[in-house]
């Protein structure tokens, strides 16, 4: 018999004769150094809890009955007065190049810095501004500061 056809044959034992996996874990086996050294077999219950157990959150039951705190807007849409990008969450621009990104924020920033609508359809919250333009030099930056 061929080792391939052994190889199989050992396989497709049950019970007691079946073959033990190969050291490299191919067969079905755990890989190697995928159990501690010092024991035998899977980590217990114990061990398991022990490593978890940092990463365990438990809700307060209390959380479960208090509603949910009202969130405030940067912008608010004027034409159905709802809000559209959350305070104090991070948000994302994305578009493909050369459509405009760098103008968009650019307007965003002294819109919110005003308090002047933006776009003329977004009502926005005053506040202090900081626009970090990483992908810009410094050219670019300035122009499209000029025409906003």
């Amino acid at each position: 018999m061929t080792a391939h056809v052994q190889d199989f044959a050992d396989r497709q034992k049950v019970g007691n004769d079946a073959a033990p996996p190969p050291a490299n874990g191919v067969a079905g086996g755990p890989p190697p150094g995928f159990y501690d050294d010092t024991q035998e077999g899977p980590p217990t219950t114990t061990e398991a809890e022990k490593t978890w157990a940092s990463r365990r959150f438990v809700l307060d039951p209390a959380w479960q009955s208090q509603q949910p705190p009202t969130r405030e807007w940067l912008l608010t849409d004027l034409r159905t007065k709802r809000g559209v990008l959350p305070m104090r969450i991070a948000a994302q621009l994305i578009a493909a190049g050369g459509v405009g990104k760098s103008m968009v924020a650019v307007q965003l920033a002294i819109a919110v810095a005003t308090g002047l609508p933006w776009l003329g359809t977004f009502a926005t919250r005053k506040g202090r501004v900081l626009l970090i333009m990483g992908e810009e030099d410094t050219g670019t930056c300035t122009a499209s500061s000029a025409r906003s």
